[in-house]
């Protein structure tokens, strides 16, 4: 069914409805939902489903209607972008259920009415939260919150909705992960029965000791259990734990610290791959790097004291493992070889017995590397290889490997067979290609001849890293084995690349226009698979390489289906979208899946279709940028915490149950924030100017409130980083006049000239710059006058939005100086008092700046400036004395202090100043003001900036009061390369 007779169909539809007959238009309906569902229309899906529910409502099946409410209630929920069609159903159903509807169960239709409500008109008539005690809050929230608090957050949501129809997908993933209710066994309970005898004793000593038992043998046969355990816990730890527990041979601690950082690891597998789940999924690898770190903390220090190293050194490398998944699985690849770079060196020196420690540890190292640099991958693949299964290399018979396996497997070593095979398989990917087809031999014998020893899901799983490998290069029977191995694991991601791989294999032997067709259909068939994941490179992939196919085929269907592909792809980057490299299955990916997605932006640019070309281009850029993850409010987070700890202490000590409900997950409510990076189109008087610089051309766009305009650059990457290069070295070089208005001058002819039109009456301009661009200082461009005399100008950043409450009080007049202070930076104290800008302006220093002393240090301050240099990470050297603090650190404090604006003393160039900027946008309600140039005498724009800027409540705010410090500065006839260093950034989407 194509899209002319989906239309027709549904004109058809509508027409039966009104004419009264019912069981007509539900027919028709039901025929439409599945085409609605293969062409990617979510927005009639949504109104479809609306429509048979009223359908429904008029013949009175009850048993329909609660299907259909449950439907309707997970395509709002999991809805990524808010459209006028959904705005429409949301306010109907609102309306459709203001009051108790006869005959359907009122708690099911409050619970799709609170739904609803998030997304409909403000006209539409309130939800009431309280009708619906078991509604439960969306579980992007969950990663706000303070560590260790989400998983037992997570495990009561999944609790709570167990057996529900209609539950959405990252539901089942939990549930998959935590493993349905298992009794105790007998020693868990008995570790139980003996913590709460000693908590009621209050002896913490074998409390925390009894508890920690009862912890472990539970994350074997309860991890639901195991969870919420880590609760009581951490509540024990916080009160402080005798000495003698940090010097028994097995530290309790420590051992609690490893079973958290492996339960965390499940939870957030199983997250990574759902949609909508990807902020709880980097929430959880958050918990599982603290959980690492802290334990290699102890551990230092307990050999420090005199404890012995040797019988540390195995389960360090564990930890080291499971830290360096946690930063790769975030995107932090320099982060994750760092982890792993202690323990590969003892690996490459066979410093640990077991070979098969050794084998692991290369291997991680190799996937690791596998995402930067191909030939390092290569030959640390070759290594676990040699590692593995000493003397592959030499037998070369078959008979000679087929005794190898099995002496290998015989001594237990089997396991140490499946990760030859998954390095050879690494190998066919990164190395040699002429020698990827006798890897891949190599391997498949050695999976046959070991794979009645390994268990069945390791086998499965190696099974499908070989194939999938394999697929890649193009073979067709190997697709079909990797897509049978990935739907007996239940994995999405791998599911959809192997049918990716089915369908290009296909299309690339298809001989007739109908063998095409079939083969773009099993194509689209990926992209439904797609769909269900965590947004990401292998959705992003996926829907990419099938609007390819789209294009390339020809037909006359072919560009709409492209569209929709192309537009799915934008979604996948949009919102907590996870990082490239960030998935175990990216590498995966074919290499004709263009992630820049430049191929079809430049097809999309040459048809004029600029409003999604402009969307493609915004979703590259974000997805270039470092994402943190929003966290709540200190109070909120404390309130989670005081809440489960006396859950915990009611089931375990006072042996009191104690029922779930919706007071418990309130707090989440009022502490969730904004979500996702909305396309917001301009105010009146207001433009947004976007950028996308590619290797060969440049593409730009104006919007205003009436459309978008577009303009192509022959000019690539290359040739504008010259042009940036010029202007910046003339800045740097100081009192140049003339040299600055030539560079100037030619990058305003060159970026601004050719939307002078289409600006004219403008007051504002948001630029979002890319490339060598975002080192652009906009307000210098010109040639008689400057652009910064007649617009106001403001850098947009991809970072997600605030975390703070829309509802909390705005912080008073006040600033903070924070860190080594300079004469220069001291000056801001003279804002206040007599002058009745600021009510103080007071500086933090020395022990105040402790990363776990920021949020009291840096509370109840409108502008904060930060002093300090930037460092790796990024980080902030705040004090010569102290380590740097992470900037996602920074902005937590931020953001629990109602800081409208952060001040970066600069400067902040290239990908580190970006990444910086980003964070902290994270935690200001503004915006961050920051310098392009080294800091030096200023004059007195920064100081003019603060005075206007003293009473600013939001973004606008800030740049009204930039815009009049830099005119101020041109009229006092100020050198430009003072006051146009200056750059207010605010979150793109603000």
């Amino acid at each position: 069914m194509n899209l002319a007779t989906i239309e027709a169909n549904k004109a058809l539809a509508l027409d039966a409805f009104a004419r009264g007959d019912l069981e007509g238009a539900d027919a028709l309906y039901a025929e439409l939902e599945p085409e609605y569902t293969r062409h990617g229309l979510s927005d009639g899906l949504v109104a479809l489903r609306f429509n048979r529910l009223l359908v429904a409502l008029e013949v009175g099946d009850r048993r329909k209607v609660s299907r259909l409410m449950s439907e309707l209630g997970a395509e709002l929920h999991e809805a990524q972008q808010v459209t006028p069609t959904l705005i429409e159903v949301a306010t109907r159903v609102c309306r459709l259920f203001a009051d108790p509807f006869p005959g359907i169960d009122h708690a099911a239709s409050a619970g799709l009415v609170a739904l609803a409500a998030d997304l409909a008109r403000p006209s539409a008539p309130p939800a009431s939260r309280e009708a619906a005690p078991d509604e439960l809050p969306d579980l992007d929230a969950v990663a706000r919150l303070e560590p260790l608090d989400a998983a037992l957050v997570i495990t009561g949501i999944a609790d709570a909705l167990r057996g529900r129809a209609g539950r959405p997908s990252w539901v089942a993933a939990v549930q998959r992960a935590l493993g349905d209710p298992a009794p105790h066994d007998a020693e868990g309970q008995a570790a139980l029965e003996a913590f709460a005898e000693a908590a009621r004793a209050q002896d913490d000593f074998h409390a925390y000791q009894a508890l920690v038992i009862a912890y472990e043998r539970a994350a074997v046969t309860a991890p639901a259990l195991a969870v919420e355990l880590s609760i009581g816990l951490r509540a024990l730890e916080q009160r402080g734990l005798p000495d003698r527990l940090r010097y028994t041979a097995a530290p309790p601690e420590e051992r609690r610290l490893m079973v958290t950082a492996q339960l965390h690891g499940q939870l957030a597998w199983a997250l990574a791959s759902e949609a909508g789940a990807e902020r709880a999924a980097a929430g959880q690898w958050r918990l599982v790097r603290e959980a690492a770190d802290r334990w290699l903390s102890l551990a230092r220090a307990r050999r420090t004291r005199g404890g012995g190293r040797g019988r540390d050194i195995a389960r360090e490398a564990q930890v080291s493992l499971w830290r360096a998944r946690a930063a790769r699985a975030v995107g932090d690849l320099a982060g994750a070889a760092a982890a792993l770079d202690g323990s590969l060196r003892r690996a490459q020196r066979h410093a640990f017995d077991d070979p098969f420690v050794t084998a692991r540890v290369l291997l991680e190292a190799a996937v690791v590397a596998e995402r930067r640099d191909a030939a390092r991958a290569d030959a640390l693949f070759g290594e676990t290889v040699d590692v593995a299964l000493p003397g592959l290399d030499a037998a070369l018979r078959l008979g000679q490997r087929a005794s190898l396996v099995d002496e290998a497997c015989r001594e237990g070593g089997a396991p140490r067979v499946a990760t030859a095979v998954e390095a050879l398989a690494g190998r066919a990917r990164c190395g040699d290609d002429a020698a990827a087809a006798e890897h891949l031999a190599v391997a498949r014998l050695l999976l046959a001849l070991a794979e009645p020893h390994i268990a069945p899901a390791a086998a499965a799983r190696t099974t499908l890293v070989l194939e999938l490998t394999a697929a890649r290069r193009g073979e067709r029977d190997a697709a079909l084995r990797a897509l049978e191995a990935a739907r007996a694991l239940e994995d999405g991601a791998a599911v959809a690349l192997a049918t990716l791989y089915l369908g290009l294999a296909d299309h690339d032997a298809a001989a007739s226009p109908g063998e095409r067709a079939a083969a773009l259909e099993r194509l689209c068939e990926a992209a439904v698979e797609a769909r269900a994941l965590g947004a990401g490179a292998v959705r992003r992939g996926v829907e990419t390489t099938v609007a390819l196919a789209h294009l390339e085929s020809g037909g006359a269907a072919d560009p709409e289906r492209a569209e929709i592909h192309l537009r799915r792809a934008a979604e996948a980057a949009e919102g907590p979208a996870l990082a490239d490299g960030a998935g175990a299955w990216d590498v995966m990916l074919p290499p004709r899946a263009r992630w820049d997605l430049e191929r079809a932006i430049e097809r999309l640019c040459e048809g004029g279709n600029a409003a999604l070309a402009r969307r493609l281009c915004a979703a590259e850029r974000r997805r270039a940028q470092r994402r943190p993850v929003a966290t709540a409010t200190a109070r909120y987070a404390a309130e989670m915490a005081a809440a489960h700890r006396h859950r915990f202490d009611a089931r375990f000590v006072q042996r009191v149950e104690v029922e779930d409900c919706f007071d418990l997950w309130a707090p989440l409510h009022r502490a969730q924030g904004a979500d996702g990076w909305p396309l917001r189109a301009p105010r009146p008087g207001e433009a947004r100017l976007e950028f996308r610089v590619f290797e060969t051309w440049t593409v730009g766009f104006v919007v205003l409130p009436d459309g978008v305009r577009m303009h192509r650059w022959t000019l690539g990457r290359t040739g504008l980083g010259r042009h940036v290069a010029e202007l910046r070295a003339c800045l740097r070089a100081g009192d140049q006049p003339q040299r600055l208005r030539r560079a100037t001058g030619a990058l305003y002819d060159l970026l601004w000239a050719p939307f002078v039109d289409a600006l004219a009456g403008v007051g504002r301009v948001v630029i979002a710059p890319d490339g060598p661009l975002c080192g652009v200082p906009f307000a210098l461009l010109g040639r008689d006058t400057f652009v910064a005399e007649t617009v106001d100008l403001v850098v947009a950043r991809p970072a997600p939005p605030p975390a703070f409450l829309a509802d909390d009080p705005v912080a008073p007049p006040t600033a903070l100086l924070v860190g080594e202070a300079t004469v220069r930076d001291l000056e801001i104290s003279t804002l206040c008092g007599e002058h009745g800008w600021f009510e103080s302006v007071s500086t933090r220093m020395g022990d105040e700046l402790e990363e776990d002393g920021l949020v009291p240090a840096l509370a109840h301050a409108r502008i904060v400036q930060l002093v300090g240099e930037l460092a790796p990470g990024p980080a902030l050297t705040l004090c010569e004395e102290r380590p740097p603090v992470p900037v996602e650190r920074v902005a937590e404090a931020l953001a629990a202090g109602g800081a409208v604006c952060a001040v970066l003393s600069g400067p902040v160039e290239g990908s580190r100043g970006r990444a910086a900027v980003g964070g902290l946008l994270a935690g200001v309600r503004g915006g961050v003001l920051a310098r392009h140039a080294a800091p030096d005498d200023d004059g007195g724009v920064l100081l003019r900036f603060l005075a206007s800027a003293a009473s600013a409540e939001g973004s606008w705010a800030l740049v009204e009061a930039l815009g009049e410090a830099r005119r101020a500065a041109i009229e006092a006839g100020l050198a430009p390369a003072q006051w146009g260093a200056y750059e207010l950034f605010i979150a793109e989407g603000e």
